[in-house]
């Protein structure tokens, strides 16, 4: 009997005489409260700038890297690794392409320490069409010397092709659609709150 009345006080509460649905109110939070819209109004848009800002940090500091790598200084290497690899298809549905991938790998030397890299140049694309991908592979075959440059303070980071060769566009893009969307709210939800 003291279990069944236990149990039947938890799964329903007492109420104290006298302070209505007051009592029940109180034990139960509050998930539509103030605190919840402020969170909502106030703190989303500053993490959509904060998001935008860190993605503009690292797209500039890429850009930085890229360029410094025109003077970085160069070392005999050979291409010991270069195949076609296949990768996820471009599209969905029943226009879906192959994509291919160059896996190019070089071997290099650096004040008597062996290094390897892949990277080809820092606008290096992501799949391609097959004939792209050969392409490629035709300028560094297995066995080719080639000239590596390799960043002074870190050897092991290096690059076939040096310099600036392209322009991080998409990280810029997707970069400003942050911090606008983020200003706008910032801007525009006083406002609207002041007018309703």
């Amino acid at each position: 009997l003291e279990r069944e009345s236990a149990a039947s006080t938890l799964n329903h509460p007492r109420q104290i005489p006298g302070a209505g649905s007051r009592c029940t109110t109180m034990l139960t939070p509050d998930w539509n409260s103030p605190l919840k819209t402020y969170l909502g109004a106030q703190l989303f848009p500053w993490v959509l700038l904060f998001i935008g800002l860190v993605i503009l940090l690292f797209a500039l500091a890429d850009v930085l890297r890229t360029r410094a790598s025109a003077d970085w200084p160069a070392t005999a290497g050979t291409v010991v690794r270069s195949t076609l690899e296949a990768t996820a298809p471009q599209a969905n549905g029943p226009s879906r392409r192959a994509a291919w991938r160059a896996a190019i790998r070089y071997h290099y030397t650096v004040e008597g320490a062996s290094h390897s890299g892949q990277r080809v140049s820092f606008a290096s694309p992501g799949p391609l069409e097959r004939a792209a991908a050969e392409a490629l592979l035709q300028r560094y075959p297995v066995g080719a010397d080639v000239r590596v440059f390799y960043r002074p303070d870190a050897p092991a980071e290096s690059v076939l092709e040096p310099g600036l060769s392209g322009f991080p566009w998409l990280s810029l893009s997707l970069a400003g659609l942050f911090c606008l969307a983020g200003i706008g709210m910032i801007v525009v939800l006083p406002r609207l709150a002041g007018r309703a």
